[in-house]
């Protein structure tokens, strides 16, 4: 696992992709990371740790993205009030509407890099249309 942790943290590697389930969320800094991927109930300041493995400005790096697949936001809120001094007065970094349309291009552009070619699907749903669920 040292090995694993070792080259990830190293922004040359290969690597580029983990999966975790706890031990890396809190108490790692990796300033290079860039996404994280939501789907495990965190709150407090267990939250605000995993949040900001990703958070840290690095080289070109000026954010990071959360993709949030179980609906954080007011476990956030709720953690951001809490453990920052602004309490949770800061602006959202992205509007929805524009983070689902670079999520889109990224798609795309992973689409792209696959062996054998593009992928095609014929379209992406929009989380907005049709209400929730």
């Amino acid at each position: 696992m040292e090995g694993i942790k070792t080259r990830f943290k190293d922004p040359d590697d290969t690597l580029q992709l983990v999966i975790v389930r706890d031990m890396w969320l809190t108490g790692f800094d990796n300033p290079a990371l860039h996404t994280l991927y939501v789907d495990k109930v965190m709150t407090g300041h267990n939250l605000i740790q995993a949040v900001n493995r990703v958070a840290t400005v690095f080289r070109d790096k000026p954010s990071g993205l959360i993709v949030d697949y179980i609906g954080i936001g007011d476990r956030l809120r709720d953690a951001t009030k809490k453990y920052t001094g602004a309490g949770g007065s800061g602006a959202v970094a992205f509007d929805i509407e524009e983070a689902f349309e670079l999520t889109k291009e990224l798609i795309q552009q992973l689409r792209e890099a696959l062996p054998g070619g593009p992928v095609t699907i014929s379209r992406i749903p929009s989380p907005f249309e049709g209400g929730r669920g």
